[in-house]
């Protein structure tokens, strides 16, 4: 007996249904209006259960094998499933209808495979953290770098010293409540406001205050950064040296008189505090020596060796408006 095998090639783009339900499997086409149509995918397969479910392909919203809720009806030549408004009929190798409702046009072929969502490319790596340090609150105003050492405030009341190159903290000075300015950074001082209304001086080495002046604001309020509230306040001033002389801001409330002062790098003379019309966020002040000679009623007494503190001059009152 002569046994002979011919192995016929099928056309391209022809697959054999399979030998259940000759809907089962992967079909291909396009749906939607006239004007505008797009590519589906069709994936029909029976579950555990034996029903009829369908994945569906659909590459323009990057939806792939997405499975369909409710279970497809098969009546006759007719596939349908009513939570997609998908309306076919089965001709041969071809499913015709609608899809998604009665007035889009569907078509699909049988095909060996559906579109796949294009892989991810290798891309560069981009620059990372080289170090992270835990601060003790969020944290508002730029940081100050100076010789190798990050100067930052906190809203947990610290300012600290970190080491650019290694993260690590060299040393911390707790003010006792929010900073939101920038610190002042010179050669051997640190200055900075803090919302228990006083500016600061520091050692640069190590931290230790050197004095602090009361900017006379400590019972302003702040409302600080919630996700439900959007009227909060995250200003605060960044003191300027000039001259030999400290310029700063105190956190005037609306209304209030009195906000702007500047006090001496060095404490041999007194601060100096005068009015201004409006609340001062970041603004500064000429040093003392441009003010009159009659004494500020809100400053301070004299300190011993200190001289008196004065108001300003008329165009020292005209700078500070805003």
């Amino acid at each position: 007996m002569l046994l002979s095998i011919f192995m016929v090639n099928a056309p391209a783009g022809a697959f054999a249904a399979p030998a259940g339900d000759p809907v089962e499997g992967l079909w291909l086409g396009s749906a939607g209006s006239v004007r505008e149509r797009i590519e589906v995918g069709l994936d029909f397969r029976r579950d555990a259960q034996g029903g009829l479910k369908v994945f569906l392909t659909q590459p323009i919203s990057n939806s792939f094998g997405s499975e369909m809720q409710g279970t497809v009806r098969r009546e006759g030549e007719q596939v349908v499933l009513d939570e997609i408004a998908l309306s076919l009929r089965l001709e041969g190798d071809r499913l015709e209808g609608t899809f998604p409702g009665p007035n889009s046009p569907a078509s699909f072929h049988r095909v060996s495979e559906l579109p796949a969502p294009a892989p991810i490319p290798e891309v560069p790596a981009g620059p990372s953290p080289v170090w992270q340090t835990r601060l003790n609150g969020q944290v508002f105003a730029s940081p100050v770098v100076l010789d190798g050492k990050v100067y930052i405030g906190t809203t947990g009341g610290v300012l600290s010293a970190v080491d650019a190159r290694t993260g690590k903290i060299l040393w911390s000075f707790a003010a006792g409540r929010p900073i939101l300015g920038g610190a002042l950074v010179s050669a051997d001082a640190v200055f900075f406001t803090c919302d228990n209304g006083y500016l600061f001086r520091l050692r640069r080495d190590d931290g230790k205050e050197v004095w602090r002046y009361d900017l006379g604001d400590s019972r302003v309020s702040r409302v600080l950064g919630h996700p439900e509230v959007f009227d909060w306040d995250w200003h605060g001033a960044t003191p300027v040296l000039a001259d030999g002389t400290i310029s700063t801001a105190g956190r005037s409330a609306p209304r209030s008189s009195w906000g702007t002062g500047s006090s001496p790098a060095r404490p041999a003379a007194l601060p100096t505090s005068f009015h201004t019309p409006r609340a001062s966020r970041c603004s500064t002040a000429p040093p003392a020596s441009s003010c009159a000679a009659s004494p500020c009623p809100r400053s301070p007494a004299p300190t011993s060796g200190a001289s008196p503190a004065h108001p300003p001059s008329p165009e020292t009152w005209w700078s500070s408006r805003r």
